[in-house]
């Protein structure tokens, strides 16, 4: 994969919910923009409705793994 392989509109299934440090539900979230900040860490902002914390800060390099793993799906746009 290219380090830019998140784009918006990509949905994420998080089968063990959304967070680095502790398992949760199930949850969908879709990429709102990448975030350019930094080029060195390619990352992207996560939206996930319903919530108030609604955007999460992922980096490109964790949502491969975890894709790789298998703990998430992603549905690209």
């Amino acid at each position: 994969m290219k380090q830019d392989d998140y784009k918006p509109g990509d949905l994420i299934l998080f089968f063990q919910g959304n967070s680095r440090f502790e398992e949760g539900p199930e949850e969908i979230g879709w990429i709102v923009h990448r975030d350019d900040d930094d080029p060195s860490e390619p990352a992207v902002m996560v939206g996930f409705p319903g919530r108030s914390d609604n955007l999460l800060h992922y980096y490109d390099v964790e949502l491969r793994e975890w894709e790789k793993g298998g703990t998430i799906e992603v549905k690209r746009g």
